[in-house]
């Protein structure tokens, strides 16, 4: 059996996330998603599903129904990448990370170190490193921690809070949508 990516939106709309005059990431995580989505089917991997509401998730905008739906459909080595932009109160915080979960399995630090390499050199950002998702302003994160079969990786992609971050992450974030997809197939291949 194949294995499958699930390319998850942080966010579910304007105004669902942070925001800043830069970037809002309730609109901006979908942009990236189907992006992301748009570039797997260009290159011929069709094993993966959007939280777009037409892949059987009853209610995309709801986080307990995409939590759902995976709790019931993630296979053992299917990956799952939840997608946000970072904020913070001064615009002076800049850079990538990605979150992993408390106990994570060497495919998820695999993927989740070799994902934000790919998102700082691609758009020329800050490392701010793999880290463990208690390390967050969350704690547990419900997207990390509630379908442990899977591979499950947070990207915060930069800051909305940053106007570099974000001239950066515009001026690339074609480029970047393809270099996560070649990502995704290289790794479940």
């Amino acid at each position: 059996m194949a294995k499958k990516a699930y390319i998850i939106a942080g966010h579910n709309g304007k105004g669902t996330g942070a925001s800043s005059k830069w970037l809002d990431e309730g609109s901006e995580t979908i942009v990236l998603r189907d992006l992301i989505g748009l570039n797997l089917t260009r290159l011929g991997f069709l094993d993966y599903v959007l939280d777009d509401g037409t892949s059987g998730i009853a209610d995309n905008t709801k986080l307990s129904s995409v939590v759902s739906f995976m709790r019931k459909n993630a296979k053992t080595g299917d990956l799952s990448l939840d997608i946000h932009f970072n904020a913070a109160a001064s615009t002076q915080a800049n850079g990538c990370e990605v979150l992993i979960p408390m106990k994570p399995t060497n495919e998820e630090i695999k993927f989740a170190s070799k994902l934000h390499d790919l998102v700082c050199d691609t758009l020329d950002i800050r490392s701010r490193g793999v880290k463990l998702e208690d390390s967050g302003q969350h704690g547990s994160l419900a997207m990390l921690s509630s379908f442990p079969v899977c591979v499950n990786v947070l990207l915060e992609v930069c800051f909305c809070t940053n106007e570099q971050d974000c001239k950066r992450y515009f001026s690339n974030r074609e480029k970047l949508a393809e270099a996560i997809a070649k990502l995704i197939i290289d790794f479940l291949k």
